[in-house]
Formats: C-alpha cells, sequence, structure tokens
C-alpha cells in the first residue's frame, strides 16, 4: 500500500517538475539539477540554470556548476557526453567576499576569472573531475578521474592529473 502510494506520489513529481520548471525557486532548480533520480529532470533544470545539454548526455548526480548564469558564464555541453558523479565546472572564480583581495592587481590579472565552458560531442568525463573557466574539450577526449582541467583538451586526447597533462592519443582504430 505505501509502496504504491510513494511510487503515485514520484510520478506526480516528476510529471509537475518537467511541465513547470519555471515555477520552481532558483534554490530547487539547482538541487533538482545535481540530485534527482532522473536524468531527464537534471538536463531540463541545468538548461534552466545556464547550461545546454546536447541529445544522448548524462549528467550523473553530483554535478555541480560555478556560474552566474549570465551570457559570458555559459555552459555547453555536446550530444552524448558522459559525466560520472562529482564533477564541478566552474565558470566565474573571484574571491567575491573580501574586497581587498578583488582589488589586489596581481590576483584580478591572474586568478580572476569569467569565461565560458565548452564540452563538445562523445566527450568521458570521469569522477571528481574539475573542469575551471575558459576551457574547451574537445570532441571525443577523455578526462580522468580526479583531474583539475586548467585549460583546452584536445580532441581525441586521454588526459589526466594535476593540472591535467595528455597522457596518449586515441587512435581511429
Amino acid at each position: 500500500m505505501i509502496g504504491n502510494l510513494l511510487d503515485w506520489a514520484d510520478a506526480r513529481l516528476f510529471d509537475w517538475l518537467m511541465d513547470n520548471p519555471r515555477a520552481v525557486p532558483l534554490r530547487f532548480k539547482k538541487l533538482f539539477a545535481s540530485h534527482y533520480p532522473d536524468a531527464r529532470v537534471r538536463k531540463l533544470y541545468w538548461n534552466e540554470l545556464n547550461v545546454a545539454m546536447g541529445e544522448g548526455t548524462f549528467p550523473n548526480p553530483g554535478l555541480m556548476v560555478v556560474n552566474t548564469m549570465d551570457a559570458d558564464t555559459r555552459v555547453t555541453i555536446g550530444d552524448r557526453v558522459s559525466i560520472a558523479p562529482g564533477v564541478i565546472l566552474v565558470t566565474d572564480s573571484a574571491p567575491t567576499n573580501s574586497p581587498a583581495l578583488l582589488r589586489h592587481p596581481g590576483l584580478r590579472q591572474r586568478v580572476i576569472r569569467k569565461a565560458p565552458i565548452v564540452i563538445e560531442d562523445d566527450v568521458w568525463i570521469g569522477a571528481g573531475v574539475v573542469i575551471l573557466p575558459g576551457v574547451r574539450v574537445g570532441r571525443c577526449a577523455v578526462i580522468g578521474a580526479g583531474s583539475i582541467v586548467t585549460s583546452d583538451v584536445g580532441p581525441n586526447v586521454i588526459v589526466a592529473g594535476t593540472p591535467a597533462r595528455l597522457l596518449r592519443t586515441l587512435d581511429d582504430d
């Protein structure tokens, strides 16, 4: 009895979330995008949060996107991208709680960044990967678990490490 009731409630919640994404407050959109059990809901709510995902892309639970949702901090993810749990995409990096650090010329010129992230088609991103502002990940690239990606990743390569470094290229075989 209770199992049937929970299944019914879950189905109603799923339908409502799919039909009414604009009615959900921002804080809950982020929660549903990161943690809702159904990937269709996660994708829909990431789109509401300035993260475009292509067909067949699968964002595992726990994806975190740090962005201001401006046009210049958009995240674009291509088709058939596999995103493992715990991935963090950072498009806006600044010490916003510290006016002194924000005014520091060395930090302002070298560290504070605000730029979009582009992930092309057929990419595999391992668990716990961090991708920093302005990075472009090329088609058919593989990023090893736990890597921190600080610069562009070419197509058909495997990168890993902190910072991520080229391990090998993928042959067409």
